[in-house]
């Protein structure tokens, strides 16, 4: 708008010459700005169609489909033309008020397109135009940490296998199971997955990956570490071979096995960073720690070591640790997640795992099927998002400042005179035609 303002300098003088008021010339000029404004309004109403359903591909990117619907909310029609007004307002009278404070004898006697904005006029258009290409440089320094950032998660180590584990959530309270009727079922529907063809090892856990987390402060026989507000950990419930399935290293000690269940004292597994924490250069196997969790207080003897995993985010640090068995439960567990290892495709076994448990219980609820890669994909649907959109208002902000610019360099300061109206129109021609190049060669 201040371009257009600066280039209509001679066109806005013979206005003034002719007796039109300054007050109606600021009205002309921002009659146009909000007819720009209202035409912009209106496309971005007519695009927002479109573009809802942009943005929930966006959201939904390798996550399956989210079923999102965005109603028409006249809240945000309102919000958007009110904004367009302001816009169409602000950034058409000031370039207006500019514009007609000119002085008309000289204006009609220079007859100079170019001189007629002046130097200053001219220059701080040009301050406007470098602040532009800056913040863009700003956008794209932010789109380019968001990429790094989601780069960094997506190629940390997991410390599992998770290319071929099929995860299936079921819930046996809602089905009736309770207790060691809960167990049976459990111990039923392990052994029946296991019989799928190209599924080599099943087990299970109370939160599956890449889903709820839990932690509770503990009592830690024998631990190095004395403040009580350090003393706490992450927890997960698993079934047997645990980390045989997910290939999780067992560093000391031993993993669960059937008898631990029938054990009067109830028996747990440590991860890497828990063994460091708490028991520097000491053996923790044998040791106990002490659940303080007010209504489930339990207490575990430590028989193994493992390796740290990412099980819950790929961005997460490794967390002390421990891992309970899921055959003597931390209180009431109302659900549980089967992990599944295959030696192909994890999704080509998915029909057939649901086939198997409702073959088994119809009325067990499957709450969640899905491939470890898929889950872990939803898990980043943030980061994605945040990439993508960064990634796009980057390369939008560049694009303004690559048409921006241009358009004051050409404009001068200064310019020769034009001694006929033929000429004068060449001119124009030849202005019109090097802002149109611009852009192209930067």
């Amino acid at each position: 708008m201040l371009a257009r303002a600066s280039g209509r300098m001679r066109e806005i003088g013979v206005r003034l010459a002719l007796g039109a008021s300054r007050s109606r010339l600021i009205c002309q000029l921002l009659t146009e700005s909000l007819l720009v404004a209202a035409i912009a309004c209106l496309t971005g109403v007519l695009l927002s169609v479109a573009g809802v359903r942009v943005l929930i591909a966006l959201v939904s990117a390798g996550a399956g489909e989210l079923g999102l619907t965005v109603p028409r909310d006249l809240r945000v029609l309102g919000f958007t033309a009110g904004i367009s007004l302001a816009t169409g307002i602000l950034f058409g009278l000031l370039p207006a008020i500019r514009a007609t404070r000119i002085d008309v004898n000289q204006t009609l006697a220079t007859n100079v397109r170019g001189s007629i904005g002046g130097r200053g006029r001219v220059r701080s258009g040009r301050i406007l135009a470098v602040a532009q290409i800056a913040l863009s440089l700003v956008a794209l320094i932010g789109a380019a940490l968001f990429v790094r950032s989601l780069r960094n998660m997506l190629s940390q180590e997991l410390g599992f296998e998770h290319h071929r584990i099929l995860s299936i959530q079921v819930d046996p309270a809602a089905a009736g199971y309770k207790g060691l009727a809960a167990s049976a079922i459990y111990e039923r529907v392990r052994s029946d997955l296991t019989r799928i063809p190209g599924v080599r090892a099943v087990t299970l856990s109370n939160t599956g990956l890449f889903h709820g987390d839990s932690g509770d402060q503990l009592d830690i026989e024998g631990a190095a570490v004395h403040n009580r507000d350090r003393l706490a950990s992450r927890w997960t419930e698993v079934g047997a071979d645990y980390f045989k399935t997910l290939r999780i290293p067992i560093l000391l000690g031993r993993e669960f096995d059937p008898s631990d269940a029938e054990r009067a004292t109830q028996v747990c597994v440590i991860n890497e960073a828990f063994a460091r924490e708490f028991y520097p250069g000491i053996n923790p196997v044998g040791k106990h720690i002490t659940d303080l969790y007010p209504t489930t207080i339990e207490t575990f003897e430590i028989v193994g070591i493992v390796g740290n995993a990412r099980e819950h985010h790929p961005g997460e640090r490794f967390n002390p640790r421990f891992y309970s068995n899921l055959a003597h439960p931390i209180g009431a567990v109302d659900g549980v997640t089967f992990l599944l290892s295959t030696s192909g495709d994890p999704g080509a076994v998915a029909p057939a795992a649901r086939r198997a448990i409702r073959k088994l219980d119809p009325a067990l609820p499957v709450l969640r099927l899905e491939t470890i890669t898929e889950a872990l994909d939803r898990r980043l649907t943030t980061a994605h998002l945040l990439a993508r959109l960064a990634t796009f208002f980057g390369i939008v902000a560049v694009f303004m400042a690559a048409v921006g610019s241009p358009v004051w360099s050409a404009i001068p300061s200064h310019a020769a005179p034009v001694s006929s109206a033929s000429e004068w129109r060449s001119e124009r021609r030849v202005w019109a035609y090097c802002v149109w190049c611009s852009p192209k060669r930067s």
